[in-house]
Order: structure tokens, then sequence, then C-alpha cells
């Protein structure tokens, strides 16, 4: 039986069973509890649905991906119901609470990139995937290349495009800026490699520079050899069937790169 039917129900034997005429004003605030509760779970329910690989994880990561991503998602639905959920702050203290630990950096750029890019695409599988990233890597950013160059830097040892000789600095991207640089610069161009960078383990100085459309976010710069072990995910970065690029998904875009191609 529907969920508000057996509620109904309950009403109509209460009623019956006491002689008595139940109102709405009997009901406010537990039925504001109620669908609370009901839209925390209807959230956690559309992720499970959407997401069937999270139940791969290990509890930690489980935990985390199902925790951040029901809080961002409850956020959205619940302006449309006039109803309210756990600020932000309250919810950090939670994770915490429950062995998540997200600091609030970390956790105020996720938002952001959901509000901006991935909820206007009504992309969970991708913002999953990002969260993922951060919480075993901490911030990284991307950069794009044919994949042959990617096996001379593996030879060589470190990454040295012919953009360090002409501009002094390698091309890298956001994530929200990564298939717009695709578009712009590698239509039309097959195998290509995206490498996923943790910026805590670059040696050399990244700045972000370049702001366009007036948004003033930059894209990140490194200034000098990319050193392969920032490099925490090599991904091939393919088309659709209409052509455009995609992001990659789980499980490519969360493996780890063993060191070879």
């Amino acid at each position: 039986m529907p969920l508000f039917d057996s509620l109904k129900s309950i009403s109509n034997v209460i009623e019956t069973a006491l002689s008595i005429k139940l109102s709405q004003k009997d009901f406010d605030k537990g039925r504001a509890e109620l669908l609370h509760v009901y839209l925390h779970e209807t959230c956690r329910a559309a992720i499970v649905h959407c997401l069937p690989w999270i139940n791969d994880l290990q509890d930690t990561e489980y935990n985390a991906i199902d925790e951040v991503m029901v809080h961002f998602l409850e956020a959205e639905i619940s302006s449309s119901l006039d109803l309210s959920v756990h600020s932000d702050p309250v919810f950090l203290v939670r994770l915490k609470r429950d062995a998540v630990f997200l600091d609030q950096v970390n956790f105020e750029h996720l938002k952001a990139v959901w509000q901006a890019y991935f909820w206007q695409k009504r992309d969970l599988e991708g913002m999953a995937s990002y969260v993922l990233t951060i919480l075993r890597h901490g911030r990284v950013i991307y950069h794009i290349l044919p994949q042959e160059d990617w096996r001379i830097a593996i030879k060589n040892g470190r990454y040295t495009p012919s953009s360090l000789d002409i501009e002094g600095f390698i091309h890298c991207s956001e994530i929200d800026q990564v298939l717009a640089s695709a578009r712009a610069y590698f239509s039309g161009v097959q195998d290509l490699y995206l490498l996923c960078i943790a910026l805590q383990n670059v040696r050399q100085k990244v700045r972000y520079e370049n702001a366009t459309k007036g948004d003033g976010k930059g894209f990140p710069h490194i200034y000098g050899p990319l050193n392969l072990e920032a490099v925490v995910n090599v991904s091939a970065l393919v088309t659709d069937v209409h052509g455009d690029f995609v992001l990659p998904r789980y499980p490519q875009a969360l493996s780890a790169w063993k060191g070879t191609v």
C-alpha cells in the first residue's frame, strides 16, 4: 500500500476507535517531520538507483558518497517543497561524527561544482565520481593529451609537452572545464588520455590564469615538467554516440594508475 494511503488508513482506524475527528492542525508538526524523513529516504533511494556501483565500495567510501550526495540532492529538492534541511556546518559535524572526514574548503569546492555544473546537467554519476576522487586524493586538476605523448612521458620519467617550451607551462583544467577544453582543442582527435593530477603532489608551481567569459575563474597552469607520481589516474577520454566528449565514469575514473598504460 502506498505510504500516504497507509497513513490515511491509520488515521481512519484511530478516528473510528476513539470516536474523534482529526484535523490538519493535529498533524502540522508531525507531517513536517514525516516529509523530512521521506525526502531524505527518497533522495537516498535515488542515489542508489542512479549509482548502483556504490555498493561495490568499501563501507567508509560508501557512507561518504551516500551522505554527501544525499545532502546535495536534498538541498536542491527541498527548496521546491519549502522544507529546510541540515545546514552545511551541521552536516560537516555529522560527517565527522560518522568518521567521514571532509574539510570545509573541499566541501565548499564540491558544493560549488555541484551547483554550477553537475546539477545543471543532472549528472549524479559524474558528481559521485568526483566526490570520491576528492576524498581519495584531495583537490585535483586534469590534463588532456594524446596517448602516445603519455607513453613518451613514462619512458622519460616526466611529462614535458611542447607548451612548456612555447608558453612556459602545461595547460590544465578543473573538472567542470575538461569537456569545454576537449571540444575547443581536440575536436575530432582520437586516442586521448585524461590525466587526473593531485595538486598536493605537484612539485612545480601551479597558477590559475586566463579567466574566460568574465566568470573570474582561471585555468590551472603547471609551470614546469609534471612529475609522474602526481598523476593519480589515467583514463581514456572518449566520445559518445553523438561524437561529444564525455567524462570518464566509474570504475575508469577512479581506478588508480599503476604506472603502465
